[in-house]
C-alpha cells in the first residue's frame, strides 16, 4: 500500500512539474523568429533545397552558405543533420511560421523533463527524490533560451535523446534477461546517434553512464555497454567525416587547447549561475580565463576525481551512495558542458543554452546531497524540503520574468544591451535591428558603441558604414567601411559592395565599380552587388557607365 501511495505521489508531482512548465512557456507559441532563427530557419534556402545538399551542409552553412567567403569562417564547426531534418519537416508541414515550430520545441522540452525524471529515478532509487532534478530541468531560467528560441531545438533534442540513451544504457547493465538487455542497449545506441545528429553536446553520454555506474560500484560490469557506446561514437564520427570531410570534424587546435584548460573554470561559473541565476543574456561576455584560475580549477577537478575514485572502489551495491552520486552529478554536468567551451571561447559569448543538458547533473547532485545531509542528521528533512521548494519557487519566479524577453527581436536585443551594456555583440544586434527598421538615431548609438567596444568586429563597422551613407556622411562611411574590409582580411563581400556604393556616390565611379567587382569575386551569387553593378557600371568588366 505504501509503495502504491508513493508512486501516486510521485506521478502527481511529475504532473505538477509539467503543468507549471506548460504555464510558464505556453505564451512562447506566439513568439516571433528571433536572432539566428531568421537565417537558420525563416530565410534558410537549404530547407527547400534538395535533401542531399542540406544533409551535407555544416551548421554555419545553414546560417549563411556564403559566411566563409565573407570572412566568417569559425574556429569551431558543427554538423547537425538531424536538426536540419527536423526544421525541414516543420517547413514542409507548417510553412515558415514560428508558432508550430515553437510548439514543436515545447513538446521536446516536455519529453526531456520526463526523460530527466526517469533517469534520476534510476540513479537515485527514489521516485519522489527524482522530482528535484526534473523540476530543476523544467523550471530553471537558464532553460528559457532553449525553450523559447526555435534554433535552441538543437539543445532540446540532443538533451532529450542523450538522457534517454544514458538511462537505457544504465538500465541495460541491470537487466537480467539477455533479450531485454540487448533491446535496451540497442535503444541506447540508436538514441545516442540521434542525439549526436542534433548537437555535439551529447558526446559525453558514455562518460555520464560510466559515472553513474561507478557511483553504484558497477563500472566493471558495465564495460561491454560502455564499449558499445564508444563504438557508436566512432561510427558516427566516421560517417560524419565521409559526408562532410574534415572541415566539420573539430575545432581549431588553439581554441581546443584553450577550451580544455578553461573547462573547470567555466564549469564553476555555470554552476554558480545554476545555483543563483542572474545576468541572463544572449550577450553575456566570456571573460578570459587567467592561467592561475585554470591551474587551480584543474587541481580541484583532479582532487575531486581522486576522492570520487576512492569512494567508488567499494563492492557493488544495490542502494545508491549519495556522496558518490554528488560527484557523479557534478561530473555529468562538466562532461555535458565541455563541448560548448570552444564555442564560448571563439565567440566570446557565454550563452545560457549551453548549460541545458548540464542542468540535469546539477539537479542530481543537489538531490543526492540533500538526502545525505538529512541522513546524517545535519539538517531536519522538513527544513531541507522547504529550502528546496523555496529555491524552485525562486527559479520559477526568475523564469516568469525571463520568458517574455524572447517575444521578438527588439525585446531580446534591448534586454541584451540592458543586461550587458559593455557587450559589443549586444550593441551590434540592437544597432543592426534599428538600422533595418530605419531608427537611425538608435542605430547610430548602438553601432558606434559596438565599434568602440570591439574595433575588430567588421560586421559592426560595415553596418555603421551603411548608416553613415544613409545619413549622407560619405567620408565617415568610406573610412569605417575600409576598416571593415581590413579587419576581415579583405574577405567581407558585403563591405566591398558597400564601399563600391560609397565611392560611386563620392564621384569615383571607376573605383566603385572595381569594389563591386571584388564583392562578386568573393561571392558570385550576391544579388545586391549584381544590381549595383548593372546600375552604375557599363559592363561586367567593371567599366564606369556613361
Amino acid at each position: 500500500m505504501g509503495s502504491r501511495r508513493a508512486r501516486r505521489w510521485t506521478a502527481a508531482g511529475f504532473a505538477a512539474i509539467v503543468g507549471v512548465y506548460a504555464a510558464l512557456y505556453a505564451r512562447a507559441a506566439r513568439f516571433e523568429f528571433v536572432w539566428d532563427d531568421v537565417p537558420q530557419v525563416a530565410r534558410n534556402p537549404l530547407l527547400e533545397a534538395p535533401l542531399a545538399a542540406g544533409l551535407r551542409a555544416t551548421q554555419h552553412d545553414h546560417l549563411d552558405p556564403s559566411l566563409a567567403s565573407a570572412g566568417h569562417a569559425s574556429p569551431h564547426e558543427s554538423y547537425r543533420p538531424a536538426l536540419f531534418v527536423s526544421h525541414r519537416l516543420d517547413v514542409a508541414l507548417f510553412g515558415r511560421r514560428p508558432g508550430p515550430m515553437h510548439l514543436h520545441n515545447l513538446l521536446l522540452g516536455a519529453l526531456g523533463i520526463a526523460a530527466s525524471g526517469w533517469l534520476a529515478r534510476q540513479a537515485l532509487g527514489d521516485g519522489r527524490l527524482a522530482l528535484l532534478p526534473a523540476a530543476v530541468y523544467a523550471l530553471h531560467p537558464l532553460q528559457s533560451e532553449p525553450f523559447c528560441y526555435i534554433s535552441g531545438r538543437a539543445d532540446l533534442a540532443a538533451g532529450l535523446f542523450a538522457l534517454v540513451s544514458t538511462g537505457a544504457a544504465f538500465a541495460a547493465t541491470d537487466a537480467r534477461k539477455a533479450g531485454r538487455r540487448a533491446a535496451l542497449l540497442a535503444a541506447a545506441c540508436a538514441t545516442y546517434a540521434l542525439a549526436l545528429g542534433f548537437k555535439e553536446s551529447a558526446a559525453g553520454v558514455p562518460a555520464a553512464v560510466a559515472l553513474l555506474l561507478a557511483a553504484r560500484g558497477r563500472l566493471r560490469s558495465g564495460v561491454p555497454v560502455l564499449a558499445t557506446l564508444a563504438a557508436t561514437l566512432l561510427a558516427y564520427a566516421g560517417a560524419r567525416l565521409a559526408l562532410v570531410g574534415g572541415g566539420a570534424t573539430g575545432v581549431d587546435p588553439g581554441i581546443g587547447s584553450g577550451a580544455l584548460l578553461a573547462l573547470p573554470v567555466w564549469s564553476a561559473r555555470y554552476l554558480a549561475l545554476a545555483i543563483a541565476p542572474h545576468d541572463l543574456s544572449i550577450a553575456r561576455s566570456a571573460a578570459p580565463v587567467a592561467g592561475v584560475l585554470a591551474v587551480a580549477g584543474w587541481a580541484a577537478v583532479l582532487g575531486g576525481a581522486a576522492l570520487f575514485g576512492l569512494r567508488v572502489t567499494r563492492a557493488e551495491r544495490r542502494q545508491p551512495d549519495d556522496p558518490a552520486l554528488v560527484g557523479a552529478g557534478l561530473g555529468i554536468a562538466t562532461v555535458f558542458l565541455a563541448p560548448a567551451v570552444p564555442a564560448v571561447l571563439s565567440t566570446g559569448i557565454a550563452a545560457d543554452r549551453y548549460v541545458h543538458l548540464a542542468l540535469f547533473g546539477v539537479g542530481l547532485a543537489a538531490a543526492a546531497g540533500g538526502r545525505e545531509v538529512a541522513r546524517r542528521g545535519w539538517l531536519d528533512p522538513k527544513l531541507l524540503a522547504a529550502a528546496a521548494v523555496a529555491w524552485l519557487a525562486l527559479l520559477a519566479a526568475v523564469t516568469v520574468r525571463q520568458v517574455p524577453v524572447w517575444r521578438d527581436s527588439g525585446t531580446l536585443y534591448g534586454h541584451a544591451v540592458a543586461t550587458a551594456p559593455e557587450s559589443a555583440s549586444g550593441h551590434y544586434l540592437a544597432g543592426t535591428l534599428a538600422l533595418k527598421e530605419h531608427h537611425n538615431g538608435e542605430a547610430l548609438h548602438h553601432l558606434q558603441r559596438a565599434v568602440s567596444l570591439d574595433p575588430a568586429d567588421f560586421r559592426s563597422a560595415n553596418n555603421l558604414g551603411v548608416l553613415y551613407r544613409r545619413l549622407g556622411r560619405l567620408e565617415d562611411a568610406e573610412r569605417v567601411t575600409r576598416h571593415a574590409i581590413e579587419t576581415s582580411g579583405g574577405r567581407h563581400y558585403r563591405a566591398w559592395n558597400n564601399l563600391g556604393a560609397v565611392l560611386v556616390q563620392r564621384g569615383r565611379v571607376g573605383d566603385g565599380c572595381a569594389a563591386l567587382a571584388r564583392a562578386l569575386h568573393l561571392n558570385p551569387a550576391y544579388r545586391v552587388a549584381h544590381e549595383n553593378r548593372a546600375r552604375w557600371c557599363a559592363s561586367e568588366a567593371g567599366e564606369p557607365a556613361a
